[in-house]
């Protein structure tokens, strides 16, 4: 029900103001930061109710995307939370049922690291697969938040967010997200940009890469490393 109620906040504010194509003003402000945060909250608590709450109605999610260009930092930090969670709710969801599942998979995960024939590691994949909108905004969570915002929370919240899509991401979208990570990371040199995020980032990401594979892992790497050298 209190999920319900505070959409119906957010949903009335974005209806107002024509999907935020119109300033916000002072009030409709912070009606939006704080129904994202008390969302927010919800979902730490009980992701499970969260991600079901989002499947029955994900133009939710739509709307959640949309606030993070609202250029609202306690709004922008608790919707990327919300999209966080959303995409680990399949984890939640596994572990709750059959922690075993997790430990039979692990295994296997070391076990192909080794000898496997792909490109990507097989590894516990979330349940919810990326959304459209989700997935116009890699560059802007990259460039905009991971890398250029002064706040850090916003940061380490965006990197957690990427993170979580990896797991969700089928192998196209990830070696297309691997690409972004290694132009972003290129942008950045001899720029002040925040990096440290990326490179963990990049770092997380590379360990479910068999980077030996093939020819395209190979100089995946070997770019990774080359443009990781200049900003130490």
């Amino acid at each position: 029900v209190m999920l319900n109620i505070e959409m119906q906040k957010l949903t009335q504010v974005y209806e107002a103001t024509k999907q935020f194509t119109i300033s916000l003003n002072y009030d409709q402000s912070l009606a939006v930061t704080k129904t994202i945060l008390k969302l927010s909250r919800t979902s730490e608590e009980r992701p499970l109710n969260w991600s079901q709450f989002c499947q029955e109605n994900q133009n939710h999610l739509k709307i959640i995307h949309k606030t993070l260009k609202l250029g609202l930092s306690e709004c922008t930090e608790g919707a990327l939370q919300l999209l966080a969670c959303y995409y680990n709710s399949g984890a939640h969801l596994l572990q709750s049922n059959n922690f075993q599942y997790f430990q039979q998979k692990k295994a296997k995960t070391t076990q192909q690291s080794t000898d496997g024939g792909e490109l990507f590691l097989l590894e516990k994949q979330g349940v919810q697969s990326w959304l459209n909108e989700t997935e116009e905004l890699v560059e802007f969570l990259l460039q905009d938040l991971l890398i250029s915002s002064s706040n850090e929370a916003i940061r380490v919240s965006s990197c957690k967010l990427l993170k979580e899509m990896w797991h969700s991401a089928d192998s196209q979208k990830k070696l297309s997200m691997l690409k972004s990570l290694g132009q972003s990371l290129q942008k950045s040199i001899g720029k002040s940009y925040h990096i440290r995020n990326l490179l963990d980032l990049i770092s997380y990401c590379g360990q479910y890469v068999n980077w030996q594979v093939n020819d395209e892992g190979k100089k995946l790497k070997e770019f990774f490393m080359a443009v990781s050298y200049t900003h130490l």
